[in-house]
């Protein structure tokens, strides 16, 4: 017998930013160059032999994204809605928020020095950590896994593009494995919504204005808005309507007329600033770059001033 209030699954994407460094050999960039079945092979050897400490996977993340997540599981805690919260992984694939994992640094984000695979090989990557037995022994390795288990459940994924570009084959198949397809919904403000349009909720930046907080951490504001807000069954239906309304009453989003900007000339900006001002901090720098009329991702920008700041 269904369950009279279905699970709420919920899943996020991870976070770059982490409360402890990572060991070198958890380093992504540490990979040799190989094709992706060889490299997804030598990570999982490493994440089976590493000793770093164990940290559970809610503690781990850090940064904006992740805080608005673990409000997502004060929310799961307070009884109204039962919620549990999965973390989609580049380093570890589908792991439960209470697993323990080893601090590492793998992101499926293009331009990043611990990007793992690129547009066209993501989906490998993903299915491969998929068939790894994981932290937690027994619990679902992927989406589709997760659904079979639960079918009657309501599974709502916060992505961002280069997420749901590696698991759209697995969502699709998580919608097909549930009792209805209307219990799985996506959150992808940033992707085209050609990308799983079947499965998207509505939602663009314009959601910004309401919700606040930066285009990064939108997608994970939606769900937590939709937790709080929506009243009924989080069906996909039910929850478009509730976001349709609230879209309709936001003004028009703010466009920046902005230059794309290749990494290197990301990295050249960066270096000579640096060299005139050593204080100067990424989120500062950014400012500046974007000032000057160049656009480039918060994400990206931070990785590359890393790296140059490593070199100075």
């Amino acid at each position: 017998m269904p369950s009279a209030v279905p699970v709420v699954h919920i899943i996020v994407t991870c976070a770059n930013r982490k409360r402890l460094p990572a060991p070198v050999s958890l380093l992504a960039r540490s990979l040799p160059e190989a094709p992706v079945g060889e490299r997804a092979s030598e990570w999982l050897r490493r994440l089976d032999h590493s000793d770093g400490p164990l940290t559970v996977a809610r503690d781990l993340y850090a940064g904006e994204h992740w805080s608005v997540v673990r409000s997502l599981l004060t929310v799961a805690g307070d009884g109204h809605v039962p919620v549990e919260v999965w973390v989609l992984s580049a380093g570890y694939g589908l792991v439960n928020a209470s697993a323990k994992i080893r601090p590492y640094a793998a992101t499926f984000s293009a331009g990043q020095a611990d990007t793992v695979a690129l547009k066209g090989s993501r989906g490998e990557w993903w299915r491969l950590l998929a068939e790894w037995a994981g932290p937690d022994e027994g619990a679902p390795r992927s989406l589709e896994q997760l659904a079979n288990r639960d079918p009657d459940a309501i599974v709502v994924a916060a992505l961002s593009p280069p997420y749901l570009d590696a698991c759209s084959e697995d969502l699709s198949a998580a919608a097909s494995a549930l009792r209805r397809s209307v219990q799985l919904s996506v959150i992808c403000t940033g992707a085209s919504r050609s990308v799983l349009s079947d499965l998207r909720l509505p939602g663009d930046a314009r959601l910004q204005h309401e919700l606040g907080g930066t285009r990064q951490a939108l997608n994970v504001r939606v769900l937590a808005y939709l937790l709080r807000e929506h009243h009924g069954l989080l069906t996909r239906d039910a929850a478009s309507a509730t976001l349709e309304r609230l879209l309709a009453c936001q003004p028009a989003a703010v466009r920046y007329d902005r230059r794309q900007r290749s990494d290197a000339e990301v990295a050249n900006f960066i270096r000579t600033r640096l060299r005139r001002d050593p204080s100067l901090s990424h989120s500062r720098l950014l400012r500046q770059f974007r000032d000057a009329g160049n656009a480039c991702e918060q994400s990206r920008f931070a990785s590359l001033f890393a790296l140059e700041r490593a070199e100075l």
